[in-house]
């Protein structure tokens, strides 16, 4: 399998495992708060004034008999009490007007919403806010595993280009869909519908739109979120290939300079002690570019010839200094990695 085959391979499997991968995430930022700290859903609904349910805990009900009024407001719209808060509040704020109305009854809760210097707006307020929490951590949840599988095809496959261009065209399509009121998004509305009726399941209108409402900027988001993240490792990656580069070209000239050095010197009993060649940052360089053979057979050269040289420990006869810088210099002009770096006009560096 090459590499486009896998890489389209991969984008279909993380397409299809994207909702799944929400899901998971959405329970486990739910584990996670809740082992962490329950109090953070009341500053949420709140605005950060109160770390507890200041409304209706077992304790405010005790004094004001608050939950008897929601659960009389609920009969009155021929209601079952809810398993859980957010859809219990989502069920009384359908019908706002009575819901303010049956509170207001409640004089012992007026009361206590006077005392802690609070009133009905707070209360409808919080009951929102608890109401959109799952669709709120939903949102969180969809950006996280997008951001996740964005930078999977990034890291592993370095798909930028390819990446940007999606982006873009995220960008165009939530973009048409803001500026036309979801005149747009909606489009794709029968697309989705024929695809669910041939899996089986129906795709309602409503939720199609509150999944484009909470999807798009989500998914713009993270696209966001990698190009920023890309622009800063683009700026280091190009500072650190700079310096490299540098680095690189002063070796190469620096091997050509002491082999020029070298050959005129032509007497047999001398020995080389010292080298102005950094083959320390040679031998680096050669170890991450693995994949160059010219490179590979130059990390072996400096480490059977010269590992006792660098170290201080021994000498090299002349002779058996230049044919080494000779070996080094014919591998190095070879490598297609140093090609990229050398500028032939101009050494970078005295000797």
């Amino acid at each position: 399998m090459d590499r486009s085959t896998k890489l389209l391979f991969v984008i279909v499997l993380l397409a299809v495992l994207y909702i799944p991968a929400c899901l998971f995430s959405y329970l486990f930022f739910f584990k996670v708060i809740n082992y962490v700290d329950t109090g953070i859903y009341y500053r949420y609904a709140t605005k950060d004034k109160f770390a507890e349910d200041i409304y209706f805990s077992e304790k405010v009900d005790a004094q004001t008999k608050v939950l008897s009024t929601l659960k009389t407001i609920l009969d009155l719209q021929n209601k079952e009490v809810p398993s859980n808060k957010q859809q219990l509040f989502s069920e009384l704020l359908s019908d706002e007007d009575l819901l303010n109305k049956e509170l207001v009854k409640n004089e012992a809760f007026m009361s206590y919403l006077k005392n802690k210097h609070l009133d009905i707006s707070n209360v409808i307020f919080y009951m929102k806010q608890l109401s959109n929490l799952d669709s709120t951590i939903l949102s969180g949840s969809f950006y996280f595993v997008a951001l996740i599988f964005i930078f999977t095809l990034y890291i592993k496959f370095k798909f930028r280009i390819g990446l940007y261009w999606i982006a873009g065209g995220v960008y165009v399509f939530s973009n048409l869909t803001l500026f036309t009121s979801g005149l747009f998004g909606n489009l794709f509305y029968p697309f989705m519908s024929w695809f669910g009726n041939m899996i089986n399941q129906e795709v309602v209108y409503d939720d199609y739109s509150k999944t484009m409402n909470i999807f798009l900027p989500t998914i713009k988001e993270a696209f966001l979120s990698y190009i920023i993240f890309d622009t800063i490792g683009q700026y280091y990656q190009d500072r650190k290939n700079k310096i490299e580069s540098k680095k690189i070209r002063n070796i190469y000239y620096s091997v050509n300079l002491a082999l020029v050095g070298l050959r005129k010197r032509n007497n047999s009993a001398l020995k080389v002690s010292k080298l102005q060649i950094d083959f320390i940052g040679l031998w680096k360089y050669c170890k991450r570019n693995k994949k160059d053979p010219e490179l590979k057979e130059i990390k072996n050269i400096i480490k059977v010839n010269l590992s006792e040289f660098l170290n201080k420990k021994n000498s090299l006869k002349l002779a058996e200094a230049i044919k080494i810088l000779e070996e080094v210099n014919s591998r190095l002009v070879r490598s297609k990695s140093v090609k990229e770096y050398i500028d032939d006009t101009r050494p970078q560096q005295n000797h």
